[in-house]
């Protein structure tokens, strides 16, 4: 997608067109910003756009309002790969995190595939928009609908401050905790109340020994509180606070989990105080890069005068396509959409993408993602090693012990 002949033999008028499609609606996506699970109008964007170039389009996949999956097949479409989209923005920041960058690019390689692919190709494309990353996780949803399942290779890059094919993350699972007390007389009569504040300190000194106990092992384990009372002559009667539990594995985080719950249950024998706990998003599991499928994303950039970092990341968080990695050989690649100094979640970082500042960036992701999906249709060898990776891997998801959420909790627990 840039003003040369490619290995995919793409006209380079067309390419620098298709190109100029996908830097418009990335900033349509930016300029207007929507949370998660409220992206109608980005993601009625992207199907508009996919329409035009002869995809069918189904909108609400896994029963989440503004997820959707767009096909286009050629021949029998035997070979089936992805590109994933995501839309949402962060509160109070908007696309501080680059989302709109993510759909523009996985759009492009979509387009892009569809233009260089025949019949004889026997592929189908797919273009799955996957909303609410920042917050439930909506690819965790969709994974366990069965969406990823069957698909030959699925990919995506995420903005980022460097080119990378090659990523790992931590599993991680949020957790709301509410402690229900007693009110009184904090001054008169202290006794005669059970104090929930004091409960959720205890909670708080019992993570941080969790921590120090736990963190040699990668585990994370921050914490905020949301309420804590109301007067201090009041005994606080009710306290709520939010942990996200992260960890190097799926089963460790589950471990973490079960450490955290352990204390929740101690403090509150202690103390009197009633507990709850919920969960404030789905269970993401680490990522797993299909590290053939990447060789070949690598391969597709280089030859694009990229030069991808793929060196183990020590400083990382966690993401929804863990989850999707279970189900299908899958990469999460990175573009350099900002210089370091702006760091992802940033109003910084999404003024940095404005106003096409990131099209060489995305047109080489799109066109690298397009002859990468284009080679794994044309090349059984490829498939077969990509497929075999894949089969070999240690097995699924962790499986949660709360139901799936499909909505953002928006209030604290009533306890």
């Amino acid at each position: 997608m840039t003003q040369r002949t490619t290995d995919d033999g793409g006209d380079p008028q067309a390419r620098q067109a298709l190109v100029g499609e996908i830097v418009a609606l990335a900033e349509a996506i930016r300029c207007d910003p929507e949370l998660s699970g409220k992206e109608h109008r980005a993601a009625t964007r992207c199907e508009a756009l996919l329409k035009t170039r002869g995809f069918s389009v189904e909108r609400g996949t896994a029963g989440l309002p503004t997820a959707f999956v767009a096909r286009r097949r050629f021949g029998a479409g035997r070979t089936r790969v992805a590109f994933l989209a995501e839309y949402d923005a962060l509160p109070g920041i908007g696309h501080g995190c680059g989302h709109h960058l993510i759909a523009a690019a996985s759009i492009g390689a979509a387009l892009a595939a569809s233009e260089t692919a025949s019949a004889s190709d026997d592929l189908e494309i797919l273009l799955i928009g996957t909303p609410s990353e920042e917050t439930i996780g909506g690819k965790v949803v969709m994974a366990e609908a069965g969406v990823f399942d069957g698909l030959d290779g699925v990919m995506m890059f995420h903005a980022g401050h460097e080119w990378r094919t090659v990523t790992n993350s931590l599993a991680c699972q949020s957790v709301e905790i509410v402690f229900g007390g007693r009110a009184s007389h904090a001054v008169a009569s202290p006794e005669a109340g059970i104090n929930a504040l004091d409960a959720m300190i205890d909670l708080f000194i019992a993570a941080r020994g969790l921590r120090a106990r736990l963190a040699p092992k990668g585990v994370r384990l921050p914490g905020v509180i949301l309420e804590g009372g109301v007067r201090a002559n009041i005994v606080p009667d009710r306290a709520v606070a939010r942990f996200s539990l992260r960890a190097p594995t799926s089963r460790e985080r589950e471990e973490v989990v079960d450490a955290l719950l352990g204390e929740v249950d101690r403090i509150a024998r202690e103390s009197g105080c009633r507990p709850l706990v919920r969960p404030v998003d789905n269970p993401y599991d680490e990522m797993r890069t299909n590290l053939e499928l990447a060789a070949a994303l690598r391969d597709a950039l280089v030859a694009r005068g990229a030069v991808p970092n793929d060196a183990p990341r020590t400083s990382m968080g966690s993401i929804d396509a863990g989850n999707v990695a279970r189900r299908a050989p899958t990469v999460h690649a990175y573009l350099p959409a900002a210089p370091p100094r702006f760091p992802l979640h940033t109003r910084e970082f999404g003024e940095a993408t404005a106003g096409g500042r990131c099209a060489d960036a995305l047109a080489t992701a799109s066109e690298a993602m397009a002859a990468t999906a284009i080679r794994l249709a044309r090349d059984p060898d490829l498939r077969a090693r990509v497929r075999e990776e894949h089969e070999a891997a240690p097995g699924g998801s962790v499986v949660s012990r709360w139901p799936l959420l499909t909505d953002e909790p928006e209030e604290p627990a009533a306890c």
